[in-house]
């Protein structure tokens, strides 16, 4: 009998050997070879060389690995910041947790930017609530239009990786003639929400192979960081309300 992997079985192993690529990417930079070495062994086969090619672009998409020109080498990516005093740690620190809505007592706030769909809300952001003008959203001046504000702005500044994502998700979306929830509520007016979320999700599926791997990738990427602030991290970039912008504090 001829025994079938489950998808389970197969997202192990995969991170399995991403995990060990990484590991070895720590000691020194590898070529392709010593990569593919690295996550399968010496004796790797057509198949393993391409599923190496597929970790080695997640990796780079996420921003944990980089590719050194001309030598084509691979290294570890270890961003290391230093903080003049603890307090300028601190303040950092519960700035980024506040940034995330990790402080809240609402347990569904808290988690908010764990959701699945939160590329699509970060793409299309400021055409819902800048270009158009929606003064009648709801969200406008709540905890999460501000958090989503101030997120996007750690990104574009700290983020590189993943404001890229952000164009691309939203070219491709343009693309298949997607726009955004918000925009598909005023196309169809109010009165008819559920025709405006069959056409959405009609153009969706258009571009459902593009949108949905970046939107997993992106989705990955912004739960290590969230994990990486709950574990002390504090965000990279900066926004407008980053206490270093506003108050310094000097010792006595």
């Amino acid at each position: 009998m001829v025994k079938h992997t489950t998808p389970k079985e197969v997202n192990t192993a995969k991170w399995g050997r991403m995990k060990r690529i990484k590991e070895a990417l720590k000691t020194k930079s590898l070529s392709l070879s010593d990569v593919e070495k690295a996550a399968y062994g010496p004796n790797i086969t057509p198949v393993g060389r391409r599923a190496v090619q597929t970790y080695i672009a997640e990796l780079l998409a996420l921003g944990d690995v980089e590719r050194n020109e001309p030598s084509g080498l691979y290294s570890l990516v270890e961003n290391k910041r230093v903080f003049q005093t603890k307090n300028d740690y601190e303040l950092a620190l519960k700035h980024s947790g506040n940034v995330l809505l990790l402080k809240v007592r609402d347990l569904q706030l808290s988690t908010y930017f764990y959701e699945p769909n939160m590329l699509e809300k970060l793409s299309f952001w400021e055409d819902d609530y800048v270009t158009n003008k929606a003064e009648d959203n709801p969200f406008i001046g709540s905890d999460v239009y501000f958090a989503e504000s101030y997120l996007l702005q750690h990104i574009k500044t700290g983020y590189p990786e993943l404001q890229k994502m952000m164009e691309e998700y939203k070219l491709a979306a343009l693309k298949e003639g997607l726009t955004s929830g918000v925009h598909y509520t005023r196309l169809c007016g109010n009165d008819d929400l559920d025709r405006a979320e069959e056409i959405r999700k009609q153009k969706i599926q258009k571009a459902e192979k593009k949108l949905m791997y970046l939107s997993d990738l992106f989705s990955g990427r912004l739960s290590r960081i969230i994990r990486a602030v709950k574990d002390g991290t504090p965000l990279l970039g900066s926004c407008e309300a980053c206490p270093s912008r506003k108050i310094t504090i000097k010792d006595a």
